[in-house]
């Protein structure tokens, strides 16, 4: 049995989650899906330009960690861009639905929020295996 994954800070969510090869109808392409922290480390390591030990710190996970999820992204996406395959960003309804959950709940009594610490003026956690975060500043 696998052992569980750790905690990982989800700073934001994709605002769309799904790319597709122009002219080809959707029955007739393939998908590649890329998970929640693989997008997240291909937004910190690519977009953001952070290095991966300040994204791994960012993240809240080792560098070795971070770089294997970023692997994996950068994989997928030149997989999908080669071979004209449909981008899939999985983030699940029930992650959603948690964030914005906590989102009409607000910080509890000490300004911490929901979960173990805040990082930031407005981040809020979510979840108990798995935290995430979204930015309010855009």
């Amino acid at each position: 049995m696998p052992r569980p994954k750790k905690c990982r800070r989800i700073q934001s969510l994709p605002e769309v989650m799904c790319f597709k090869p122009v002219g080809v109808p959707l029955r007739d392409l393939e998908r590649v899906i890329i998970e929640h922290d693989e997008y997240e480390a291909f937004k910190l390591a690519a977009y953001d330009r952070l290095l991966q030990e300040e994204g791994a710190e960012r993240m809240e996970i080792s560098r070795p960690t971070f770089t294997r999820i970023y692997n994996c992204a950068v994989q997928k996406i030149a997989q999908a861009l080669i071979e004209g395959k449909i981008i899939d960003i999985n983030c699940c309804e029930e992650v959603l639905k948690q964030i914005k959950e906590n989102e009409q709940i607000g910080p509890g009594r000490h300004e911490r929020g929901m979960g173990r610490q805040r990082h930031g003026p407005n981040a809020a956690g979510v979840g108990k295996r798995m935290r995430y975060y979204q930015n309010k500043e855009e």
